[in-house]
């Protein structure tokens, strides 16, 4: 294979060993003039008009702008197919695949099996998800294997305990259709998440698949570079697209055209029962999310430092979720330590989360965007108060003074009042926390979620 390289940034500096050695590159183009007619790795860098002089397979975008150096060559008349991202020119070779087996019964013969592709496996939104949706599959009848690109050793324990089988798959957001025709020998394959969808639209063109999108409008610019062909790709009537609220399903509307139906599946989410016996003393409030500016960490620090110093002493505060080594989230470390009362309590697993809901009180999800809010949804099951911004998929669901609040996202002084409410109003809290918990109990149960599941899997 014959390509030039578009960009030589830093990109093709942390890329350049991966590519093989049997690719010969023929030349770099960069529109940075002063590296033209320099050599980089012994390879000559020219401007991207150069190019047509060349007789190649692939131009390879290798660069963070990968889109508009697309929409340059297009205007320049070069060919739209032979235009390439780098990740997809990596998706061409051989990836590494590992296995982990359960030990489960229900994946003998005779039962159908069920492929769940996920993002990276962690303990967090869509791959708890997941998680959620293989165990009521298992519950369901169904053998399920569960593929992604990376996973946290603790999320893979869980699940193969948990009678799930587990791959991980390198390099499977670009991957090409030849190199994963091996999902094929599944009976349903369900892709879940919206980096994964170009793989879902690849399997479509060999067999059926169920594609449930989760994100927030931010997702959807990461891959803005392959909006046509995944325009183009959903239109198949071989896909059955699904969402989990009307706001993820707005969102995706938003960015894609198509005609065909996107269903609503709501999350569901495993009933706890265990309760911590952990004693406390004072209103603790919380937010559990990785530190990231879309879950507004920031937000409530300053609803925070502008309690009246009393309630302050009263009070405790806990922050749940992964520490970022960004700026923001070094910014939210920095403030959070230095208030009293306030605790930073890092990532966790998902049982122990659970036994931090039972201490909560009140849980405040002030996410500038989200499309449901899996923590509130836990909260409620747990029978807590939940404050969520209007700007979340869970606020379809809430009555403000009757099974939770919402505030107007971003509105720090509408979010300081109802934190205030709930601590001059304890009394008050038991009972709009048990309205939370039959809210959770019609909508998001697991019976509900089993249900709705079974009536996708043995419709497609």
């Amino acid at each position: 294979m014959k390509i030039i390289i578009f960009g030589c940034g830093n990109i093709y500096r942390e890329q350049k060993k991966a590519i093989p050695e049997d690719i010969e590159i023929l030349c770099i183009i960069d529109n940075n003039k002063n590296l033209h007619g320099e050599k980089i790795n012994g390879i000559k860098v020219l401007s991207p008009q150069c190019a047509e002089e060349f007789s190649y397979d692939y131009i390879v975008l290798m660069s963070n702008y990968a889109f508009v150096m697309k929409e340059q060559l297009l205007q320049m008349g070069y060919d739209r197919k032979k235009i390439m991202h780098y990740l997809d020119f990596f998706g061409l070779f051989q990836h590494k695949i590992k296995k982990y087996e359960s030990t489960s019964d229900i994946t003998e013969s005779g039962h159908k099996t069920l492929l769940i592709v996920s993002i990276a496996l962690s303990f967090s939104g869509v791959p708890i998800a997941v998680l959620t949706t293989a165990k009521a599959a298992l519950q369901l009848g169904y053998s399920v294997t569960i593929v992604a690109s990376d996973g946290d050793d603790r999320y893979i324990r869980e699940a193969v305990d948990s009678g799930i089988n587990v791959i991980i798959f390198e390099g499977l957001n670009n991957a090409s259709l030849e190199s994963v025709l091996w999902m094929m020998h599944y009976d349903i394959i369900m892709i879940n998440a919206l980096p994964m969808i170009r793989l879902a639209i690849k399997v479509a063109k060999k067999r059926k698949v169920i594609v449930w999108i989760h994100e927030s409008p931010d997702e959807y610019k990461m891959i803005n570079f392959w909006t046509d062909e995944i325009n183009e790709g959903i239109q198949s009537e071989m896909m059955k697209i699904y969402a989990p609220s009307k706001r993820a399903k707005n969102h995706f509307l938003q960015w894609y055209s198509t005609k065909k139906e996107v269903s609503i599946f709501p999350l569901g989410i495993e009933d706890w029962e265990k309760k911590s016996t952990c004693l406390k003393e004072g209103l603790i409030y919380g937010l559990i999310g990785g530190f990231a500016k879309i879950k507004g960490q920031d937000i409530l620090l300053n609803v925070i430092e502008k309690f009246p110093r009393k309630i302050l002493t009263e009070v405790f505060f806990l922050l749940i979720g992964k520490r970022s080594v960004d700026e923001y989230g070094k910014e939210i470390s920095n403030r959070a330590s230095s208030i009293n009362n306030c605790i930073l309590l890092g990532e966790r697993t998902q049982e122990e989360i659970y036994k931090l809901y039972s201490v909560l009180d009140v849980l405040v999800v002030a996410s500038r965007a989200e499309t449901v809010s899996m923590a509130a949804i836990e909260a409620m099951m747990m029978g807590k108060v939940c404050i969520v911004s209007d700007q979340t998929g869970i606020a379809e669901y809430i009555k403000s003074g009757k099974n939770g609040f919402i505030f107007q996202s971003e509105n720090e002084d509408e979010l300081r009042k109802i934190m205030l409410w709930c601590y001059q109003h304890q009394d008050k809290l038991e009972q709009i926390g048990k309205n939370a918990r039959e809210t959770y109990e019609r909508k998001f149960s697991t019976e509900i979620f089993k249900n709705n599941l079974q009536e996708i899997l043995q419709g497609l």
